[in-house]
């Protein structure tokens, strides 16, 4: 075995040991077991990354260290940046909110023009802080948000992994301070406002009537009201059969005026969501609009 040989052994050596090191201790590189497989996790993400698989044998020796089944190996044929696909082409131009960097100027030999935006920029930057520890960081992040809370101003905070966001949701619970994650779980995959919205007050004014389900009174709903009725249809829904419904339809379709009545109804809630949104966005300009908070500098300077 030659020197380059034996140094390429050491090194594939190396690197296998070292993914049992990142997975146990420092989380830079996460794997699981899903369905008998191995998977690898977007460490920026945190989904996973379907039919991905690590070079040089790495994901070989983990199967086999987690007895798992072993995958055959892909095999890279050819390989190419991005810096040096696009130099193949004789022209380059194209648009992008991040190009404000030396990186087109340097790589591409690409002069950058900045096109001014359509308004002016009202966005207050904050300088940086920095923190000794982590401890301290997400303490200070929860103490900012509790104040921000206290005065009724909405907050955004950005996070760089699902187990730091979940951390921080911790924190607020603890504070009893309510708010919603959304991060790469299942379970947040789809938001649910749940019941803490209060739609109780609302009413549904179905004004001329007559033009919409052939009443000649009008009449005033209330979401008590619109909800049984939209029960109702459901529940004749699943025990009726297809033809049944038609035929109800047809017979009946000024008992139960669901479709226009839901329409109007739709449109009465929008209406009213319009207005109170409306209120709401005066009142939180007035608070110095929505304060965003980031925990962490992107890997990429842009």
């Amino acid at each position: 075995m030659n020197r380059k040989q034996h140094d390429l052994k050491a090194l594939n050596s190396l690197q296998k040991h070292s993914i049992s090191i990142y997975e146990k201790k420092s989380l830079k590189l996460i794997c699981i077991c899903w369905a008998q497989w191995l998977e690898e996790l977007q460490i920026l993400t945190g989904r996973v990354e379907e039919k991905r698989r690590w070079s040089e044998g790495i994901h070989l020796a983990v199967e086999a260290k987690e007895g798992l089944p072993i995958q055959a190996d892909s095999v890279v044929m050819a390989q190419i940046t991005y810096q040096s696909m696009f130099k193949l082409y004789p022209k380059l131009s194209g648009m992008t909110g991040t190009a404000k960097t030396e990186e087109f100027l340097k790589m591409f030999q690409m002069p950058v023009i900045e096109v001014p935006t359509n308004m002016a920029n009202i966005r207050h930057d904050l300088p940086i802080q920095a923190f000794a520890n982590a401890r301290g960081k997400w303490e200070y992040v929860r103490a900012e948000v509790e104040s921000m809370f206290r005065v009724g101003r909405p907050v955004l905070v950005g996070t760089t992994s699902v187990e730091n966001s979940e951390y921080l949701s911790a924190l607020l619970r603890a504070s009893k301070i309510p708010h919603n994650v959304l991060n790469a779980r299942p379970k947040v995959a789809i938001l649910s406002f749940g019941p803490n919205v209060n739609v109780n007050g609302i009413w549904f004014w179905v004004n001329n009537a007559a033009k919409y389900v052939g009443k000649s009174e009008n009449k005033s709903w209330t979401y008590e009201k619109a909800k049984s009725i939209i029960s109702e249809s459901i529940e004749m829904s699943q025990s009726m059969g297809l033809d049944e419904l038609q035929r109800l339809v047809e017979e009946q379709s000024e008992m139960y005026p669901l479709g226009p009545c839901i329409a109007i109804a739709y449109l009465s809630v929008l209406k009213d969501c319009e207005i109170h949104c409306f209120h709401e966005g005066l009142e939180v300009k007035r608070l110095g609009g929505l304060h965003i908070i980031g925990t962490s500098l992107h890997e990429s300077r842009r």
